[in-house]
């Protein structure tokens, strides 16, 4: 915190040197390409060996695809740059994203909206439902996109490429329903009218879809030619089989960088993630917002994460940040490992980074790591990266400082029972101050260590949840996570779930997790879920449970978990079938310490029960 604000006056203080946008030729007339002429301001300026300035001026400029990125703006190995937009919106083409910064150090971006022309994905109402959920139509609204041909999406990167689709009910407030789009077809007759059909295995999300619900999808638009061009792998030595430039995840991606800062963004869609962060160091996101256009009827701000991010070992820190109307998380941290492929000897290993969508691996000489065993549940031990070698795409051979004997390996087996490494964080993140409403899935997926304090999350399917993941190979396992002064209301499944996940896991896992001074209000949905956690402190919280709310919903629910503190704890639940007010799985009275339990229950409900 300390050492941002110090960084911020000093460059604040240096003489800048100013690049204008109009300067090199940008016209901000919403319908010319400004790329070309945004991108030589911005080489300029990183160019220019000293602080400075990207000025823009509050009109719309239109960014189109270009070949050298799938990014309209790009700026890498920049130092001490400012790209200031007094307010300036940027009207993005589908088929592109916006900025990239690699491997930049203080490079601050302010002041901008971020749209699409057209759209990239579209939005209207559900007519019909088949009888057996096979099937719904959809009839678009006005104004927005029509859907190409099936034969397109299957000529331009097959079916894939629709991902899932979201429901809302008639209001706008989000379901947690989706399906994947497995094929669309245009209803004879009917204008505007497809019969949108999911792959048979995801029929069941269909059981909750009425007539009337309302459905957004996006719309694919990026053609084969583009992604043979954007898709390009290195050959070399340093860069076998590596992606130079990514896939087109989000509207402004950081990688490698240190000490940045995006403030004032409004990003009123997103094809993919709003903004992906990846091995950055000190990112700070001050009132970034992803929300509904306003003055229109769209569904969706964002089809995927609002940002997403990965492998980041100090931070980031978000204040006074908005998201809404997103079609997954709000907030997504967490670190995928380096699975243990082969262990040549005690200290070399053969590793392969385990991310789902291809980047490359973040490890670096010096990095801490902690191996974990993901069926056992168990930390096997630390020791730091003492030489990192490339070998391809995503595999490194991993001298360390010291022995750990018997790793479990992948080798030609499963890579879901491999050990697994896990980069140490160097500070937590922090959340502080912001606001979630209704979107799809989870308001905060926390896999980390960090401070979740101060935020209002209202109509989302979970507030905040953090587990490791052991078949999708994301984590660490909950520990030193402070969930703090926060408000939730109407949360779909579970206002705060944590939890430690391993198929073998014989006692409880975890410490330094304190919940503490929290409000929640269910209307459908539990209070407070923990599942195989030891050394958790719950402080100061209150939970009420509407009359209304499913007797499956608990106020407060703890399964195989030890060494739990209850301090000064207020539950208001008035239902008769309500086990308790803290219901016990697995595991004894001896576990819980209780201290200032107040509940106002149905009669016969006790206070504490083990089931």
């Amino acid at each position: 915190m300390l050492g941002i604000a110090v960084i911020s006056l000093l460059s604040a203080t240096l003489p800048a040197a100013t690049f204008g946008v109009s300067d090199f030729g940008a016209r901000g007339d919403g319908r010319t390409d400004d790329g070309p002429a945004i991108r030589a301001a911005l080489n300029a300026a990183a160019e220019a060996g000293e602080p400075s300035r990207i000025v823009f001026e509050r009109r719309t400029y239109r960014l189109e695809p270009w070949d050298g990125s799938w990014f309209a703006l790009y700026l890498a190995d920049a130092r001490d740059v400012v790209l200031d937009g007094h307010g300036a919106a940027f009207l993005v083409h589908p088929a592109t994203r916006v900025l990239f910064l690699d491997r930049c150090e203080r490079v601050t971006v302010r002041n901008f909206r971020i749209d699409y022309d057209p759209l990239p994905y579209t939005q209207g109402s559900v007519l019909e439902v088949a009888s057996d959920r096979a099937w719904f139509t959809l009839h678009l609204d006005d104004g927005y996109p029509d859907l190409p041909a099936q034969t397109w999406v299957e000529a331009n990167g097959g079916a894939g490429d629709w991902r899932h689709g979201v429901f809302a009910d008639p209001t706008g407030r989000f379901m947690h329903a989706w399906v994947p789009v497995g094929r669309v077809e245009r209803v004879a007759g009917a204008a505007r009218t497809y019969r949108v059909t999911p792959p048979a295995s995801a029929r069941d999300s269909l059981a909750k879809v009425a007539v009337g619900h309302r459905f957004a999808m996006r719309v694919p638009c990026i053609t084969a030619d583009r992604k043979r061009k954007l898709f390009a792998q290195g050959s070399g030595q340093n860069d076998l089989g590596v992606f130079q430039f990514g896939g087109p995840l989000a509207n402004i991606r950081l990688a490698h960088t240190r000490d940045c800062v995006l403030e004032g963004i409004d990003q009123l869609m997103a094809p993919d993630m709003g903004v992906h962060l990846f091995d950055t160091w000190n990112t700070r996101l001050q009132r970034i917002r992803s929300l509904r256009k306003p003055g229109t009827n769209r569904l969706m701000a964002g089809m995927s994460d609002g940002v997403h991010c990965k492998g980041n070992l100090s931070g980031p820190i978000f204040d006074e940040c908005h998201f809404e109307a997103l079609g997954d998380d709000s907030i997504n941290i967490s670190h995928h490992p380096e699975v243990v492929v082969e262990q040549r000897s005690p200290r070399e290993l053969l590793t392969q980074y385990s991310d789902i969508m291809w980047f490359d691996s973040p490890l670096q000489p010096g990095d801490e790591l902690e191996a974990f065993d993901p069926v056992e549940g168990t930390v096997v031990g630390r020791a730091s990266a003492e030489n990192v070698q490339f070998v391809q795409n995503q595999q490194r051979l991993v001298t360390l400082d010291r022995d750990l004997p018997g790793l479990r390996e992948a080798g030609s087996g499963s890579f879901d029972d491999a050990v697994q490494l896990y980069r140490v964080p160097r500070e937590r993140f922090v959340i502080r101050s912001c606001r979630f409403r209704s979107q799809l899935k989870t308001a905060m997926l926390v896999r980390t260590t960090g401070l979740v304090e101060g935020n209002d999350v209202r109509d989302c399917a979970y507030g905040v949840t953090a587990y490791n993941c052991e078949r999708f190979r994301e984590g660490p396992y909950p520990r030193d996570l402070a969930i703090r002064g926060n408000r939730f209301e109407r949360i779909w499944i579970g206002a705060i779930n944590i939890l430690t996940l391993a198929p073998k896991l014989r006692a409880p896992l975890g410490d330094g997790i304190v919940i503490e001074r929290n409000r929640i209000r269910q209307h459908d949905g539990s209070g407070i879920d923990l599942t195989q956690l030891a050394d958790v402190v719950l402080r100061d919280n209150r939970v009420e449970i509407d009359a209304a709310t499913p007797s499956h919903w608990l106020p407060v629910h703890l399964t195989h978990c030890g060494r739990v503190t209850i301090d000064g704890l207020r539950i208001d639940d008035p239902r008769p079938g309500t086990p308790a007010a803290v219901t016990l799985d697995r595991m004894g009275l001896a576990s819980l310490a209780v201290e200032g339990l107040r509940a106002r229950m149905a009669p016969g409900v006790p206070g504490v029960a083990a089931r």
